[in-house]
């Protein structure tokens, strides 16, 4: 559950909404390729929901547009994808010792 008490960005449950879509969409969707590290049945959607909730605050905004309209910032998304990237060696030993 995602839950965010940081009144210094403000909380605006549609953006969060716009912004849970996004995300989602990065691991699940079947049209996009695949981030190999980022496997729901491994818990993808509850880590990066968690990095997204501890970001937040220091994104200066949501990661959807500041203007709405279907619009998202890329670099609020890379920051936050740069600090999943920093977590794809533990992934990637977890599922050694988990397959040998």
């Amino acid at each position: 559950m995602l839950v965010f008490n940081d009144p210094s960005v403000g909380y605006d449950c549609e953006r969060i909404i716009d912004d849970f879509v996004l995300l989602a969409m990065l691991v699940g969707n079947d049209f996009l390729p695949p981030l190999p590290t980022l496997d729901i049945a491994e818990g993808a959607l509850n880590k990066l929901f968690s990095v997204y909730r501890d970001l937040l605050p220091s994104l200066g905004g949501y990661v959807s547009g500041d203007n709405g309209g279907g619009t998202f910032n890329p670099q609020r998304l890379e920051y936050i994808l740069e600090v999943m990237g920093e977590q794809e060696q533990q992934v990637l030993e977890e599922r050694a010792k988990a397959g040998g």
